[in-house]
């Protein structure tokens, strides 16, 4: 089963069923949005707001469910993440780790959701519409790399130590 929630921002699609998860991950991505245009507004209409334009996240049930899912363009999940950003499709691909215990480790979808959508959400905001697989490509290694990298390393430890500033 899989459920659907529609934020301002996002379009959420998860699989995972608990409803703290749920609410963190939807909260996290719609803060991370509303942060990012806040920080980097630059007068212009944002691009990723209304129904044709959200962006969108898939979370999956779990690991096996995330490695499993072959986009029809695009890249696979690769064994190392828990998370990704896939701008041929324009969607962000997250799992929820589990603990011993079973409890979802939101420490981490904090930390990957955040990190990961920042680069989906400046992908949207600035890069061309159509991105070619050599574009996808290349904006992982172009020049000004380390400044999407940075925004994305900044936002992600904004999110994930807020907690610990109060």
């Amino acid at each position: 089963a899989t459920l659907c929630f529609r934020t301002p921002n996002v379009i959420l699609f998860i699989r995972d069923m608990e409803p703290s998860v749920c609410g963190t991950a939807l909260r996290l991505a719609e803060q991370t949005v509303r942060a990012l245009q806040a920080f980097l507004h630059d007068g212009e209409p944002d691009l990723v707001t209304g129904d044709v334009s959200r962006l969108e996240i898939r979370i999956h049930k779990n690991r096996a469910d995330y490695l499993a899912e072959k986009p029809v363009r695009g890249k696979q999940a690769e064994e190392w993440t828990a998370g990704f950003f896939s701008p041929l499709e324009n969607v962000s691909h997250f799992y929820v780790d589990r603990r011993k215990n079973g409890a979802a480790d939101m420490e981490e979808l904090t930390r990957v959701l955040t990190h990961e959508f920042t680069h989906h959400y400046m992908t949207a905001r600035w890069a061309p519409r159509f991105i070619t697989a050599r574009g996808a490509r290349e904006m992982s290694s172009g020049p000004g790399f380390w400044v999407v990298e940075g925004m994305a390393e900044f936002v992600q430890n904004q999110s994930h130590h807020l907690d610990e500033r109060g």
